[in-house]
């Protein structure tokens, strides 16, 4: 609480009655649920009020509640509980005005050294729980995902909020790749702020996630792939071959082709594709098989939208750009696709929806294809659906 490590007393309740959501609030309705527990608790804040040399004391106490009010106790939440001490004390003395004794009478919890004034109110220090357990008790994504090693090419528009669903959902092991640099074209749809302009974008993407999940372990390689090459490239290409999950957001076709072919050959690697439309659109994600690569899965895909009566005529962009869907300006390249970030956004979330139900599934199918499109409706909002899906 004021920056200083030290040794405090604590206490755990094994039952506390919680009302209406809160801790005990006076002294003495905290020391009456402590007794219960141990009988010395007031020699412990004696020690620790003439013990210690700092003007605040504090007890640490620990109670079992419920993840969701009403439902049974699943986990350990602890709260520090501050106290003024006899070195506060004594400065309060020194000071010897009115307005010092009125502070000193509302702050302590002490009527002397040795009564403690069991009406004072307790003072519960703000405090926050980092393990990751209790990071992700409010949402999680399932533990497959999250105990994999991911690796995600492309850290642009989609690539870089499939990343951060990932990490915000308890994936802690994430490989970046990407060789672009952020500009300011790209702030309309990316995560990032103007404070990365002009920097590389997958290490500007690993701060943020970093910030996110300060325990994490995130590889940044800020190079393209398949590469050129050189020793980053190299390192780039290894750790994408240890990684359990690919996912590829480029929409760049050489890439892909190396991708397939390396979680082809990696038959517990499973490959994700995902790319856009020219309009953001539409988005088509591509699942590998276990005898099945991303390029064979894409190939059927290709097939499916020639002979399907229902996908004529989709715009679905992925080799090539229609002249009309570029915009000349700011962006990636000197022209770039007018998609919108609310579809981006729905269609990062579909991503990361399905590969989480994708890996607790047994890897034993041949691949699927799918293909979601965002409409807008005559309300003015957006809705997004499914067009089609097969498994291979």
């Amino acid at each position: 609480a004021d920056g200083i490590i030290r040794t405090v007393p604590f206490v755990v309740f094994d039952d506390i009655d919680i009302v209406s959501h809160r801790p005990p609030i006076t002294w003495g309705e905290l020391l009456g649920k402590i007794r219960n527990e141990r009988d010395d608790v007031e020699r412990l804040l004696k020690c620790e009020w003439e013990a210690n040399r700092c003007q605040n004391g504090y007890l640490l106490v620990g109670w079992f509640a419920p993840t969701v009010y009403g439902e049974q106790v699943s986990h350990l939440v602890w709260r520090f509980a501050s106290f003024a001490t006899r070195e506060w004390e004594r400065e309060q003395v020194k000071m010897r005005t009115a307005n010092c004794r009125e502070r000193r009478r509302r702050a302590s919890c002490w009527i002397n050294s040795e009564i403690l004034d069991e009406g004072a109110y307790v003072a519960w220090c703000p405090s926050d729980n980092i393990s990751q357990s209790e990071r992700l008790i409010r949402w999680r994504l399932s533990a497959p995902l999250r105990n994999s090693k991911i690796c995600l090419v492309g850290c642009g528009a989609l690539g870089s909020q499939v990343a951060e669903l990932l990490v915000r959902g308890g994936c802690r092991r994430l490989v970046l790749v990407d060789s672009d640099f952020v500009e300011y074209g790209n702030l309309c749809r990316h995560v990032l702020t103007s404070l990365s302009v002009g920097e590389k974008k997958a290490s500007m993407l690993a701060s943020r996630l970093e910030s996110i999940i300060p325990n994490g372990c995130i590889e940044v390689y800020n190079c393209g792939l398949p590469g050129d090459g050189s020793e980053i490239s190299r390192c780039a290409q290894n750790a994408v071959s240890s990684s359990d999950v690919v996912i590829d957001c480029t929409g760049d076709v050489n890439c892909g082709m190396w991708l397939s072919l390396l979680t082809g050959n990696n038959k517990l690697a499973r490959g994700v594709r995902a790319f856009m439309s020219g309009e953001a659109e539409f988005l088509s994600l591509c699942l590998s098989g276990k005898n099945r690569s991303l390029h064979k899965v894409e190939i059927a895909l290709n097939e499916t939208m020639q002979r399907s009566p229902e996908w004529d005529g989709m715009d679905w962009g992925r080799y090539k750009a229609k002249d009309e869907l570029m915009v000349r300006g700011a962006g990636c390249w000197s022209a770039t696709f007018p998609g919108s970030w609310i579809n981006i956004t729905m269609f990062a979330g579909v991503v990361v929806n399905r590969i989480n139900a994708w890996l607790q599934t047994p890897y034993d199918w041949d691949g699927e294809f799918s293909i979601y499109r965002c409409d807008l409706q005559d309300s003015g909002s957006t809705s997004l659906r499914l067009v089609g899906r097969e498994l291979c």
